[in-house]
């Protein structure tokens, strides 16, 4: 079985045409061990309200615990050679900005459903690197 840790992370109101990758704090990431293996865009949401077309596009960024790694392979003369713990995370940007919307129409709405989209396909990038029984423990931002 794989163990890991994952995070879901940033949703700004920001123009999606390109999303950004979101903001990890990368001195700990490298003084831990974790090296970037994957980064992935996708859209989330997609959808026409009269004349106005709003789009969500999420940018993910996935993380590897090589020292770990590396560590487990040597003591078990290689035959453990996989990831043993994963960081992902994510941030969504919206176009047009979701504060622009006329007086706020369908935003809470609008949000409720890209969270869901979003989480849907963050939990299939984790099931694609072998994650199972993934559940939420909590949400935040990291800034």
């Amino acid at each position: 079985s794989t163990l890991g840790a994952a995070g879901l992370a940033g949703c700004s109101f920001l123009a999606a045409a390109e999303a950004p990758p979101p903001n990890v704090p990368t001195a700990q990431q490298k003084d831990g061990g974790w090296t970037r293996t994957d980064q992935s865009s996708d859209t989330v949401f997609d959808r026409s309200y009269g004349p106005v077309s709003v789009e969500a596009v999420s940018s993910t960024v996935q993380y590897v615990d090589e020292q770990l790694q590396e560590r487990v392979a040597s003591r078990t003369l290689d035959q453990v050679q996989t990831a043993l713990s994963v960081f992902f995370a994510t941030r969504v940007d919206f176009s047009p900005n979701l504060d622009n919307l006329p007086a706020g129409a369908g935003r809470e709405e609008l949000l409720s459903e890209v969270r869901t989209n979003a989480r849907d396909s963050f939990e299939q990038q984790m099931e694609a690197q072998g994650l199972t029984d993934i559940e939420q423990s909590g949400e935040g931002t990291i800034d």
